[in-house]
């Protein structure tokens, strides 16, 4: 990105005024040239347009340009602005190297860049010398401009998309009003919001906009325009541009008309309604054909299964995202794209289940860190938080969602912001964080209220009532979770696996509202059976178990139990744990309550979720045993932020290459190292990985 960046400055220095050498340090910088020949000032110029450059280029080009060897020798010994290292010549200081080229006139610097470009054949300067190019241009220049797109699609193919945006903007720039010019900035604007740059991503595409009222790459803009506008918050209206596109495009190109519509599918979702958004995903499934490649339809199955659960359909949802895991199977992750990693990442968390996408998860998170741009990472940084949250990993699940929220607001990402707030929120409850968790939890619903993103005010809701429901406050979850289940209603979302029903029986029974539970658990019920999905049914079989009569209730625990076989999430094992064993001592049968109390503390304390940890005590103590929760500390002794550090060197990544992949710089990556090795008391990163792999 450096040469991108810096020759995209230059090219306008090059074709414009003489900028003036502003401060002090320039200014002294500059007299250190003063008294060199004519021949020699030229030399200089030629070493600052050519940056960091060796030797030979520099007496080449100055062939070019006519100069003679002494010129380019007095120039290299110009004390106190250049010096040689290895065979290259640098400016002793970056305000130096401007100095020089600020000072000379503008025909001047576009002969150097000629001259550099001239003398740059080598396959592997074709960039730089694109960029020289660039930079002697006095307006429109074809030849210019073709390099230049030619450096966008290599830079675009090793996933330097900041790079590629800059040089498929520069060529637009340089290219005449028409189609190639539109092409370009389409180019343009799609890397820079691969880079995460959404506000350059929506000008471009504006100034591509005005240049051509119609034709398909309009369409190509609407597509990209409606697909920033979901991810920023504008998800009603971003929907209906990707729909209207798709219908636009079916007839020339069926395939992308697909991946459109998938695309706004998984997308829009956080509005809720999901009737509405349904039929792009029927439409989706209409235009699939057998013979179609693999990654169309597994996102196509993904899309569909996903909304069909939303709206309650069924067994239908699961079974369509099934077909999409032996689909992925075939797929080599090298070849995902963000759609693909969005489709993984979704397919394994709708499903819940112990083994079917498990796989997925984690292919989407290794690939994603390897090959997925920054605009992809927010949605798979929070599925793979997600997907962490509901097993045993919660601290790994905190630094997920705080990297995904910190890259989320980088990319302007609102909704995937507002989900992993409320994330984040439901998270703490289960802790027992009361501030942190109505911190985020008011975040989080403010950004769902602003963007209509009514699916993720419903979680913000249900995470105040987990909050509530831990810390002995039934009364007051019961408002949250009746709010929740009104607002689910309203946009008709008919997941068993959203549907506060069981929450709300526990609620209920803890005040004495039996008939109230009663209801709630008969409607859940229909729900789960529906779905049939081993998660729903364990929730279903514990709500049953609560309201059972004494010689009813162990067979719908242990029911229950056994569907929790099915499922990765440890809490709500442990809570029905807890439940059968409450139910259990109540009976007056010890024995067998302090058998499910007993796991489900250790699993609460495993898990750091305090305050039920602290009630599964209660009533272990209340059967006869005595107990205690575990006081261990380092469970939680690393931040989110120095365990995601951790994992990346861990995997045996360099600094720099975890810096990369973290989206963090070198030095921030040491010190959290530090940070690391002191509270782990280890000092090599041998011993890190080790540690690491002994807790999983």
């Amino acid at each position: 990105m450096e040469l991108a960046a810096e020759a995209a400055k230059l090219a306008y220095a090059a074709a414009g005024s003489p900028l003036p050498v502003a401060t002090t340090v320039e200014r002294a910088y500059l007299r250190r040239a003063v008294g060199l020949p004519e021949g020699a000032r030229r030399a200089l110029l030629l070493m600052a347009a050519a940056g960091s450059a060796d030797l030979a280029a520099i007496h080449r080009a100055g062939d070019v340009l006519g100069l003679q060897a002494p010129d380019v020798h007095a120039a290299e010994a110009t004390t106190g602005l250049v010096v040689e290292r290895g065979g290259r010549l640098e400016f002793v200081h970056p305000l130096a190297r401007a100095a020089v080229y600020h000072a000379a006139p503008p025909a001047d610097r576009r002969e150097a860049h000629r001259a550099l470009a001239a003398v740059a054949t080598d396959p592997d300067d074709a960039d730089r010398r694109a960029w020289h190019l660039a930079a002697a241009a006095t307006g429109r220049d074809a030849a210019a401009a073709t390099a230049l797109e030619a450096a966008g699609r290599r830079a675009r193919e090793r996933a330097a998309h900041a790079s590629a945006a800059a040089a498929f903007e520069e060529a637009a720039r340089l290219s005449e009003p028409g189609e190639a010019r539109m092409a370009r900035l389409l180019a343009a604007a799609e890397n820079a919001w691969m880079a995460g740059n959404g506000g350059q991503a929506i000008k471009l595409l504006e100034a591509a906009r005005r240049l051509d009222p119609g034709g398909g790459l309009r369409l190509d803009i609407d597509d990209l325009a409606g697909h920033i506008a979901l991810r920023q918050g504008a998800v009603r209206e971003g929907f209906r541009m990707q729909v209207a596109t798709a219908q636009a495009v079916q007839r020339t190109d069926r395939l992308k008309a697909i991946r459109i519509l998938v695309d706004a599918a998984l997308a829009a979702y956080g509005a809720g309604y999901p009737a509405e958004i349904l039929p792009a995903t029927e439409q989706a499934l209409k235009l699939l054909r057998p013979d179609d490649p693999a990654d169309v339809a597994a996102c196509v199955h993904v899309a569909y299964g996903a909304l069909a659960i939303l709206a309650g359909r069924g067994s239908e949802g699961p079974r369509h995202l099934r077909a999409s895991v032996d689909l992925f199977r075939s797929i080599s992750v090298a070849s995902w794209d963000p759609l693909l990693f969005a489709c993984a990442g979704t397919a394994g968390n709708f499903l819940r289940e112990a083994e079917t996408g498990r796989e997925l998860l984690s292919q989407a998170l290794s690939g994603a860190r390897e090959y997925a741009p920054a605009a992809a990472l927010p949605t798979v940084l929070f599925m793979i938080g997600r997907d962490a949250a509901t097993t045993e990993r919660w601290a790994e699940a905190r630094g997920y969602y705080e990297e995904g929220a910190r890259l989320a607001r980088d990319t302007t990402q609102f909704i995937w912001l507002a989900c992993i707030l409320t994330g984040l929120a439901w998270l703490d409850a289960l802790e027992g964080r009361d501030e942190e968790c109505r911190s985020h939890a008011a975040e989080g619903r403010a950004l769902s209220e602003r963007y209509g993103l009514s699916f993720f005010t419903a979680w913000s809701l249900t995470a105040l009532a987990e909050l509530d429901l831990g810390l002995g406050r039934p009364e007051a979850a019961i408002v949250h979770l009746v709010g929740c289940q009104a607002l689910l209603a309203e946009m008709q979302v008919l997941d068993p696996d959203l549907a506060p029903a069981p929450l709300l029986v526990d609620a209920y029974l803890r005040v004495g509202r039996v008939d109230d539970a009663r209801t709630e658990a008969r409607d859940y019920q229909q729900l789960a059976e529906a779905k049939g999905q081993p998660f729903a049914l364990a929730r279903a079989a514990r709500v049953r178990g609560l309201l059972a009569a004494d010689d009813e209730f162990e067979a719908e625990f242990e029911a229950a139990l056994r569907h929790h076989d099915g499922t990765p999430d440890t809490f709500e094992r442990a809570r029905t744990q807890l439940c059968y064993g409450e139910r259990l001592r109540r009976a007056r049968r010890r024995v067998q309550a302090r058998r499910q109390l007993r796991a489900a503390l250790a699993a609460f304390d495993r898990l750091g979720a305090r305050p039920w940890a602290a009630r599964a005590l209660t009533e272990l103590i209340a059967s006869g045993e005595s107990a205690r929760v575990r006081d261990d500390n380092s469970r939680h002794s690393l931040t989110p932020q120095e365990l995601q550090v951790a994992l990346a060197l861990a995997e045996g990544r360099t600094t720099r290459e975890a810096a990369a992949k973290l989206y963090l710089s070198p030095k921030t990556i040491e010190y959290h190292l530090r940070n690391v090795y002191d509270k782990l008391e280890i000092r090599s990163r041998e011993e890190l990985a080790s540690m690491l792999r002994a807790a999983g």
